[in-house]
């Protein structure tokens, strides 16, 4: 599932695990290169909702396999819903968990963040096609508090475990994130 950009060729399908939201990509070109005096390789991307990139060598860079989703309005609401399995993972670091945790406060449920976080959800390019978008609101106001409180819940280990990495992380995050492990209530 997962490879790192040495693995990608020209044709494969992948994903940028740090910009779900563009969606699945289509690798043009693998060329090489020097990046700050080191060999490196620059990958360029057509990703079906960000147009063409290119990507230094990265790990974010993972082949895709899923293909497209085909579920049921109900099934795609319970998805969009749900809590990332990267961020549930507990054979991910939990100094990345909660890194990627509160990277998610991105997402503010308007306009075309919503989309963005929806298509992310669900791997449709256009959630739009396939739900109403009161029924996008409405799952993204569901997994909002349960990503409140997983964030909640990461921070609580994160502060036993190394409470000065907690403190440097937590800095990083959007300020909605720094709010919610504050205990004060942002959800509008």
């Amino acid at each position: 599932m997962s490879s790192t950009v040495a693995e990608v060729k020209k044709g494969d399908r992948v994903r940028l695990s740090t910009r779900p939201e563009w969606g699945h990509g289509e690798v043009l070109s693998v060329i090489a290169t020097i990046v700050d005096g080191q060999p490196t390789r620059k990958v360029r991307i057509r990703f079906a909702r960000a147009g063409v990139r290119e990507v230094i060598d990265s790990p974010a860079l993972a082949q895709d396999d899923e293909g497209p989703v085909n579920l049921s309005p109900q099934a795609l609401i319970a998805r969009m819903a749900a809590i990332p399995q990267s961020l549930r993972d507990p054979l991910r670091s939990l100094a990345d968990r909660f890194k990627e945790c509160g990277a998610m406060f991105r997402f503010n449920g308007r306009g075309g963040s919503l989309i963005d976080w929806a298509a992310m959800q669900t791997g449709l390019v256009d959630p739009l096609s396939e739900l109403p978008r009161h029924e996008i609101e409405n799952a993204y106001i569901q997994f909002r508090r349960a990503l409140e409180e997983h964030l909640r819940l990461l921070g609580k280990q994160m502060k036993l475990e190394n409470e000065a990495e907690f403190r440097q992380i937590a800095l990083q995050m959007p300020n909605e994130a720094q709010d919610v492990l504050r205990g004060r209530n942002v959800r509008r």
